[in-house]
């Protein structure tokens, strides 16, 4: 499930929850246990791309600040016993993949298997895509807006790639979670946070978006008149 990939698995508490390295390599990742945002960043830096992060704390709070700089590098799922529903939401909005009230392993090996797979979904023959001023590069995993870059997560890359692959389409909350996230299981409030976030970055007005819209009772449609562009290769 977990076949050759890199998990790195930040502690906050002490010890380790009892059994999860074996859950984890039982699956097949290759596990680094850290205990801190310096040694998560650079275990995360050495292991890739393909690298997953799995935050757990039972007694305290995961702060803003880790969980944040995590999300910008690799598939991160949080489990922070100790969150009230505020806290878990603000987790989600600083870009975590997936948070969890309770640790149970097997769950958290599921869910980073499939927000590993996402990345691997795009044809290999696909480079470029264009809609309207956006415009990825696929291979290199980096956006830009009217020429400017912006600065997304690993989810809000996957995410506006899948909105640009799909433009004029109306995409539910229960598609967006299956075929971005990887997963049908959990709330779907994650998929409305992170749409809210990847307008703050897209659009001019997000509160007024002109891109990314909003289809009441249905879902969201990336709406900006104009089919992809795929440049030749």
């Amino acid at each position: 499930m977990l076949d050759a990939e890199t998990i790195v698995l930040v502690v906050l508490d002490s010890p380790t929850p009892r059994g999860l390295i074996e859950v984890l390599e039982r699956a097949g990742a290759e596990v680094q246990a850290v205990t801190g945002l310096p040694a998560a960043h650079h275990a995360i830096a050495a292991a890739g791309v393909r690298a997953g992060a799995l935050v757990c704390a039972e007694d305290q709070l995961v702060p803003l600040e880790l969980a944040a700089a995590v999300a910008r590098q690799a598939a991160s799922v949080i489990v922070s016993a100790a969150a009230n529903a505020q806290h878990r939401t603000d987790l989600v909005r600083g870009g975590a993949d997936c948070v969890l009230g309770r640790l149970r392993p097997d769950e958290a090996v599921s869910l980073l298997a499939a927000l590993l797979r996402r990345g691997s979904r795009t044809p290999d023959t696909v480079h470029d895509v264009e809609v309207g001023p956006l415009r990825l590069e696929l291979a290199a995993r980096t956006a830009t807006l009217r020429g400017t870059p912006l600065s997304l997560t690993a989810l809000e890359f996957d995410l506006l790639a899948f909105f640009m692959t799909h433009p004029g389409q109306v995409l539910s909350r229960e598609r967006l979670r299956a075929d971005v996230w990887g997963y049908n299981i959990g709330g779907l409030d994650t998929v409305t946070v992170h749409v809210r976030r990847l307008r703050v970055k897209i659009e001019s007005d997000p509160s007024n978006p002109v891109l990314i819209r909003t289809v009441w009772g249905v879902g969201y449609r990336l709406d900006y008149g104009v089919e992809p562009v795929w440049p030749a290769t």
